[in-house]
């Protein structure tokens, strides 16, 4: 059941039994698609009722899941009438936000069970209480039934009401085990289900269905699959919690063709998927679910990847997943999915060797990429793009390739990438601050107050003032914004920079704007010619926030030998956007999904890179951003003639790259 938030949950419920105190009545450790907050999170809350005869302000009362720290967070100002409900979002927003004066608190539930402490002011003729709950599951909450003393499991959530509708649970189901694993095998499989509960009763189903009670077969014995299944199955007990649903799938003498990439496979129940409310069906008034966003458009997925190569590389985990992409993309054609790990579904990380390009093989969120707009044989150009960037000693997303089957139906080949999200700029900053990230001018997390200023600042300000250049400086990496741009300008990339721009900032004191390359596949030709002035029509045109910052940073002329030292150190020698490491990146990339590509055509390495260096070199001469560099395009400049780097040049360490790519003759001297 999903509630939406009114008058702050302040609800006025008569009928209960008087005591003279503020208890908790109600926890919910995982919220999942129960009740969102004002940004539309599934956060976790707290319910309290006054179950006293008299109204109670709760300035002074303290919530908190430290018994060291009783007070660890303090209500604001806040009456509750006798009978009266009040849900707390346990989120860690810490705060009172949004129209409905949601109140937050500074701390999350652990979804392993702990003690919760409610403490009135000090000096109050009140006494503190304490909440014990143990392990949550997913969709059920813990707490007080009207009908009997104690605390239980329910399994109607209902904040800021009584809970009379819910059935009283007095424990939970162990997960079942079901054997063998899911993955390739060869000829017919025996599948054994065990659970640890005698009482309990096995349901499962092959249609890729939630198992219940009374629609489901029931299992009583091994029985043996011939061909590629998925079972689900989960076990239920009168007055207890069932089990979390056991997803296997096993691939049984599967196509050759299969094999030529590792296999995603996604198993949903098919509601989730194509009903009134699955993520790729229609509501009620005929409107498609793809284009809905947020969490509340998000749906339980049973993920196993299966490495044909290397199959300890291979792994089972469950997740949330969502729609990903703009609106028409959703809805027709080759679909975009997003996947989430978060506690409610199970691990809260993915912990595999899934990407071998990453840094980290440790992931909160993957994006798993259609390749809409680069729709020639084949789409790498987006990964291509991502992977020189990072070989640019910049923070980026990478990904791998894979087959994709949902339950069942064989959707294509994908690209699934890392996510621009707060755990991924933690992890390649080495960050324990919060971040802002914005994406595709829309905010993803945090606030857009950095990207605001910075680009009001620019605009109104004259950066030839060698005062101003160092403000500016101070808000953006400058080094990252010059080798955004180099390699944008390079592969020419198509919608770009009015859309498919994603930024990052530390939100710390010192934080700096970053930009990061995403969506890149019109890039390399795909949309362009390799002719193409892209620095005068993307750069020099004022039509963007990107282009209004250049502009800006190119009055004052250390940004110029900044910009110019970038191009030197990337173009020439051992360089990541030299002509013989970027038709390796793409030769490498090609011989990942040659199997699954045998027609694969090479236009990157035959049709791009023989000549758009030549053109570029131009185009930055003509405009003034390198000088004493042949202009001609036949032939490159040697590299002798390329910007120097005065002697007295030194580095500013905030802008030093942890990947090693910047050094002191990259960073132009402040004035």
């Amino acid at each position: 059941m999903k509630f939406s938030f009114l008058g702050g949950f302040l609800a006025l419920c008569f009928g209960l039994t008087a005591q003279s105190q503020v208890v908790i009545s109600e926890i919910s450790a995982l919220n999942t698609y129960i009740l969102f907050d004002y940004e539309e999170d599934d956060s976790d809350w707290i319910e309290i009722v006054n179950q006293g005869g008299q109204t109670i302000n709760l300035l002074g009362w303290s919530l908190s899941d430290s018994p060291s720290n009783p007070r660890l967070w303090s209500f604001p100002e806040q009456e509750l009438a006798p009978g009266g409900r009040l849900v707390v979002f346990a989120s860690g927003k810490d705060g009172v936000f949004g129209a409905q004066s949601e109140i937050h608190t500074n701390f999350r539930l652990d979804s392993n069970g702990e003690i919760l402490y409610l403490t009135p002011p000090s000096g109050s003729a009140f006494s503190s209480s304490s909440f014990t709950y143990p392990l949550q599951r997913a969709g059920y909450t813990y707490g007080l039934h009207p009908n009997r003393s104690g605390l239980f499991y329910l399994d109607t959530p209902t904040p800021g009401q009584t809970n009379q509708s819910s059935e009283i649970l007095t424990g939970v189901l162990d997960e079942i085990v079901i054997s063998p694993e899911g993955g390739l095998h060869e000829g017919p499989v025996t599948i054994e289900i065990n659970t640890t509960d005698p009482i309990a009763q096995v349901y499962f189903t092959t249609d890729y269905s939630d198992p219940t009670p009374g629609q489901s077969m029931v299992y009583s014995a091994p029985f043996e699959v011939t061909s590629t299944q998925v079972i689900r199955a989960a076990a239920f007990r009168s007055g207890y919690v069932p089990s979390p649903i056991a997803t296997r799938n096993y691939l049984i003498d599967p196509d050759e063709k299969l094999k030529t990439l590792p296999l995603l496979t996604f198993t949903m129940d098919p509601e989730d998927l194509m009903g009134e409310t699955g993520i790729r069906g229609t509501d009620g008034e005929g409107n498609p679910n793809a284009i809905k966003r947020g969490p509340a458009w998000e749906r339980p997925v049973a993920i196993q990847y299966t490495d044909f190569d290397h199959p300890e590389n291979s792994f089972s985990i469950n997740g949330g997943i969502r729609m990903h992409g703009n609106d028409s993309q959703r809805v027709g054609g080759k679909p975009s999915f997003r996947l989430y790990f978060r506690d409610e579904y199970g691990p809260n990380n993915l912990e595999q060797l899934f990407i071998p390009e990453s840094d980290y093989q440790k992931f909160d969120a993957l994006v798993i990429r259609g390749g809409h707009q680069d729709n020639r044989n084949p789409f790498i150009q987006d990964e291509l793009s991502r992977r020189l960037f990072k070989d640019m000693g910049q923070a980026s997303s990478v990904g791998t390739f894979t087959h994709v089957m949902l339950n069942g139906h064989y959707f294509g080949y994908y690209n699934p990438v890392e996510r621009y999200n707060v755990a991924f700029f933690q992890q390649k900053y080495d960050s324990d601050s919060d971040w802002d990230v914005l994406r595709n001018r829309t905010l993803g997390e945090g606030s857009t107050e950095p990207f605001d200023q910075l680009f009001a600042f620019v605009k109104n300000n004259d950066l030839s003032d060698p005062n101003n250049y160092r403000e500016a400086s101070n808000r953006l990496d400058l080094v990252n914004f010059c080798d955004y741009l180099l390699l944008n300008v390079y592969g020419s990339t198509w919608d770009w920079p009015g859309n498919n721009v994603t930024i990052s900032h530390e939100a710390k004191p010192g934080g700096k704007v970053r930009y990061h390359v995403w969506d890149a596949e019109g890039s390399f030709g795909q949309r362009a010619e390799v002719t193409g002035d892209t620095t005068q029509i993307e750069l020099l045109d004022g039509s963007s926030e990107e282009s209004n910052l250049f502009l800006g940073l190119i009055k004052n002329p250390s940004f110029t030998r900044l910009f110019a030292s970038r191009f030197r150190e990337h173009f020439y020698e051992d360089g990541p956007l030299t002509d013989s490491h970027i038709v390796e990146r793409f030769l490498g990339l090609r011989k990942e999904v040659l199997g699954a590509i045998p027609n694969f055509v090479p236009v990157v390495s035959f049709a791009w890179t023989p000549s758009r260096r030549h053109y570029m070199i131009a185009h930055l001469y003509q405009h003034g951003l390198i000088q004493e560099v042949s202009k001609p395009v036949t032939g490159l400049p040697p590299f002798s003639h390329t910007p120097p780097i005065e002697p007295n040049d030194s580095p500013l360490a905030s802008d030093a790259d942890r990947n090693g790519r910047v050094d002191s003759r990259d960073l132009d001297r402040f004035v």
